[in-house]
């Protein structure tokens, strides 16, 4: 192929390839409509098409912040290299976490963790693989705190109720890690790692207890004062 300027020249079209020195350079997520760097790289180990080339795969954009547009399922959530975050969406496509902090994604983000919970119960074998995982307090900690869920195209209420609902999953998160050391502990017969995961147990039921009550205190508050407005 390579004594064949044309076939060369049609291989490198049909491959979409961009190699000027401008755009390696820049990295423009706003404007790619293949997605970061990594995800280019990762596509590229498809299906060759009939002139032996993988053609990226389209549809996959960011804003002019580097945030993911669209619907996503978030598949896997891991550790990438220098301790960053990355998360697998959908099938093919692997994303910064940066890429998903958005209030539009927030929902993803907890159904994933919901899952994980949901798909581990009681399973104490797993439990080195999903402690290997970013927790809901890491994505926080990342986030640098609950700022890219103060959407300010959303209603007060709505942000309320969505930092309640991530603070409410990551104390059940620590409840269902307790549980699964608690389980692994004693089939080890460890007693100073059973009484740390029963510690660490009861803390996370009390800081669930204490949410439950304070939501249903403001429900209750919400219901009354209507009523002496009247």
């Amino acid at each position: 192929m390579a004594s064949d300027p044309f076939a060369k020249r049609t291989a490198l079209e049909s491959a979409k390839l961009h190699l000027t020195g401008e755009e390696r350079v820049a990295q423009d997520k706003a404007n790619s409509s293949i997605g970061p760097v990594a995800s280019r790289t990762r596509e590229k180990c498809g299906v060759p098409n009939s002139l032996g080339i993988t053609e990226p795969s389209q549809g996959s954009e960011y804003n002019e912040d580097g945030i993911l547009t669209g619907r996503y399922v978030i598949k896997d959530i891991y550790w990438g290299e220098d301790s960053d975050m990355q998360c697998k969406v959908n099938i093919n496509l692997h994303v910064h976490l940066s890429a998903l902090l958005d209030f539009n994604h927030e929902l993803a983000l907890r159904r994933y963790y919901d899952d994980l919970m949901k798909k581990s119960r009681g399973d104490h074998a797993m439990l080195a693989q999903i402690t290997n995982k970013p927790s809901p307090s890491d994505i926080i900690k990342f986030a640098q705190g609950y700022g890219f869920l103060r959407d300010a195209t959303q209603t007060p209420r709505r942000i309320s109720d969505t930092l309640g609902r991530w603070k409410m999953m990551m104390e059940r998160w620590n409840l269902f890690i307790a549980k699964l050391e608690i389980k692994k502990a004693s089939i080890d017969k460890s007693k100073a790692s059973i009484e740390k995961a029963k510690t660490e147990k009861t803390k996370a039921q009390e800081a669930i207890k204490r949410m439950t009550t304070a939501k249903k205190a403001e429900a209750a508050k919400s219901r009354l004062l209507p009523r002496l407005s009247r």
